[in-house]
């Protein structure tokens, strides 16, 4: 009778312990960084309802940042997807906080980019470091694009 009394109490606290640093863990302050997701999401379709009238996709989203605020979350199919509607929020996303977003590993990167060497399809890293280094100073250099340009006026013309 002793042993099961142990036994109770022994369950008991480690069940009120559970759940009380399970409240803490996501408690409203961690709640308060995720960003609100829409309304209305289907179990297997998501939000892909929201698109079926004639208004388009922009101008959905557009209605749906008026009501949520300049980010928040939505289903498309059975994927999470967080939409930014907002300049400021989209460059500080991708000035300060770049190194959250990472490039989707895709087969099709991997066939069509001779395995993940092309630079729009390559992983961040010090590769990618190295070949946006070198697209920046060689590629897209104003030096460079002036050079071109009467050729590419040349074409348009012709």
């Amino acid at each position: 009778m002793d042993l099961i009394q142990h036994l109770l109490f022994a369950l008991s606290l480690f069940s009120v312990s559970f759940f009380f640093g399970k409240s803490l863990l996501f408690s409203s302050k961690n709640k308060k960084r995720m960003a609100p997701m829409a309304p209305g999401a289907w179990p297997l379709f998501g939000h892909l309802t929201s698109f079926k009238s004639s208004k388009p996709t922009h101008v959905t989203f557009g209605d749906m940042a008026e009501v949520l605020g300049p980010v928040f979350a939505m289903k498309l199919g059975s994927y999470k997807v967080l939409i930014i509607s907002s300049q400021e929020v989209a460059k500080e996303c991708y000035t300060v906080h770049d190194k959250v977003i990472d490039r989707i590993d895709l087969t099709a990167s991997k066939i069509l980019g001779y395995d993940v060497s092309f630079l729009t399809f390559s992983p961040c890293g010090p590769y990618w470091k190295g070949m946006r280094k070198i697209a920046t100073s060689e590629l897209f250099s104003t030096a460079t694009i002036d050079k071109e340009r009467l050729i590419w006026r040349l074409k348009t013309c012709t």
